[in-house]
């Protein structure tokens, strides 16, 4: 848009214009523009961007060992869609939510889960999974595909806090250790391998990757193997797919 400018006489105001005159010291020009171009020599610096990483937890800290979570949200209608996961004990002070864990299962109350206390849980998992899916999957996908083209209807949901998030998680330096009594597995993404699976998105959800097991950027397995789920950087989500973690580590679900 082009620059406008309109001139001002250095004279008294006609009388109709109201009280006030237009003294000798006022400028005799004024921008009547909403916009400016830059000035490339006085504005612009060039080559100052800068990639800044930092620990995403809470005090900077790039590792988490221990997890905590509340009481008092777990009596609420809210945790049977998420939880609340806290770096120290939430009745603590400086306790933060670092993220969320949510359950999805495809179409609600599964026909093994009968129970009345399940009832509550299996109809949130739905919502969940479909809200997820809307999000991250191209349009007319409804369902969760990983590696070789497993679907799965069972998917758990690492959800990072966008406001310790910023830009996004860095591909390929994040790592999640999942375990049970008798061991433990670690999980990468394959950003850092020399040919990286497409994976396909819905939009604006930015850089997609399998999720496969490794440690640093040596995979211990590949994801068609182990289909572990599907790391979303830029939106700070994981999705894991139940069943692999179910055979692979031990069971994430309610039942």
């Amino acid at each position: 848009m082009a620059d406008q400018t309109e001139s001002i006489p250095n004279e008294p105001a006609p009388a109709e214009a109201g009280a006030g005159v237009y003294g000798p010291d006022l400028p005799t020009a004024i921008n009547n523009s909403v916009y400016n171009y830059f000035d490339p020599i006085d504005d612009v610096v060039l080559g100052g961007k800068q990639t800044v990483t930092e620990g995403f937890f809470t005090g900077n800290d790039g590792e988490i060992n221990t997890f905590f979570t509340s009481s008092t949200q777990a009596e609420l209608s809210s945790s049977c869609y998420y939880i609340d996961v806290y770096q120290s004990d939430p009745s603590g002070a400086g306790a933060e939510v670092q993220f969320d864990v949510a359950y999805g299962y495809y179409g609600g109350i599964d026909g093994n889960a009968n129970e009345e206390s399940y009832a509550a849980i299996y109809s949130a998992s739905d919502a969940v999974y479909k809200q997820y899916a809307s999000i991250l999957l191209p349009k007319g996908v409804d369902r969760f595909q990983f590696a070789g083209g497993e679907e799965t209807e069972g998917v758990s949901v690492i959800n990072l806090k966008r406001d310790k998030l910023k830009e996004g998680l860095e591909a390929g330096h994040w790592e999640l250790a999942l375990g049970n009594l008798t061991a433990v597995t670690s999980l990468i993404d394959e950003s850092l391998q020399s040919s990286p699976t497409v994976v396909a998105v819905g939009p604006g959800v930015g850089r997609a990757y399998y999720i496969v097991s490794g440690s640093g950027a040596v995979m211990t397995g590949s994801a068609i193997e182990f289909p572990y789920g599907i790391a979303y950087p830029d939106l700070g989500i994981l999705v894991l797919n139940n069943q692999q973690i179910d055979d692979g580590v031990g069971s994430p679900s309610p039942d």
